[in-house]
C-alpha cells in the first residue's frame, strides 16, 4: 500500500503544481479538514507533517514516512512541466536535493525498500515490468482514483504478492538444499551431526544412570 500511496499521496498536488502557494498549504488545508470531519488531533498532525512548509514542535515518526512518500512518488508522475523521472534518478534528487538539508529518519530505510522492489520482475505483456514501472502504467491508463484503486487493489496487489510470494519460496527450497553444502564451508559449523549429537547424549545419560 505503500506503493499506492506514492501515487495517490500527489493526484492533488499535479492540478496546483504551478501554484506555489498552494502547494505550501495544501498540507495544512489538508489537516484542517481532516480535523473539521472528526479526526483525532495527533492523527490531523501526522498528516500536516507531510511536508514542512508549517513548523510543528514535536514532529511525528509517522509523518517522516509521508514525507518520502509525498515526494519520491512526486518525481515519479508525469506533470505538466516534464515527464515522471526513473526510478535511480528519482532517488538520487530525493537524498541530495529535496531533503538535501532535512533530517528524515527514515531515509536510508525507503532508499532500500526500493532498491529491493527494483529486483523484483512482473511478467506483463510480454515483457517484465518493476511493481513501481508498473503502478505507474496502472495509473496512467485509469481515468479516476476510483479506478486506480480498483485496480491496485484486484489486480496489482495480487501480482506482487504472488510474485514475492514465489520468491520467498524459492529462497527457502534454495537454503534447504544448500544446507549441508554451506554447512561444509562452515568453520563454526557443529562438529557432529543433530542425529549424532542426540545418540551420543542418549548413551551418556543411560551411561549415569
Amino acid at each position: 500500500m505503500l506503493l499506492t500511496a506514492c501515487l495517490l499521496a500527489n493526484c492533488k498536488k499535479i492540478k496546483i503544481s504551478n501554484n506555489k502557494e498552494k502547494i505550501k498549504s495544501y498540507a495544512y488545508e489538508g489537516a484542517q479538514y481532516l480535523s473539521s470531519i472528526g479526526f483525532d488531533e495527533h492523527f490531523c498532525a501526522i498528516c500536516e507533517g507531510i511536508n514542512r512548509y508549517h513548523s510543528q514542535e514535536h514532529r511525528e515518526k509517522e509523518s517522516d514516512v509521508l514525507e518520502l512518500v509525498d515526494n519520491f512518488g512526486a518525481m515519479l508522475l508525469d506533470r505538466p512541466e516534464r515527464i515522471g523521472m526513473q526510478v535511480d534518478e528519482a532517488l538520487v534528487l530525493l537524498q541530495y536535493r529535496n531533503l538535501k538539508d532535512v533530517y528524515n529518519r527514515y531515509l536510508y530505510q525507503f532508499i532500500d525498500f526500493i532498491n529491493d522492489l527494483e529486483n523484483i520482475k512482473i511478467k506483463q505483456e510480454r515483457k517484465e515490468l518493476t511493481p513501481l514501472e508498473l503502478l505507474v502504467k496502472i495509473y496512467r491508463e485509469t481515468e479516476d482514483i476510483k479506478q486506480f484503486i480498483t485496480a491496485v487493489v484486484y489486480e496489482y496487489e495480487a501480482k506482487v504478492d504472488d510474485e514475492i510470494f514465489r520468491i520467498k519460496s524459492n529462497e527457502f527450497f534454495k537454503s534447504r538444499k544448500n544446507k549441508k553444502q554451506l554447512e561444509e564451508g562452515n568453520p563454526n559449523r557443529p562438529l557432529f551431526s543433530e542425529e549424532i549429537t542426540k545418540k551420543v547424549i542418549g548413551e551418556l545419560i543411560n551411561k549415569k544412570k
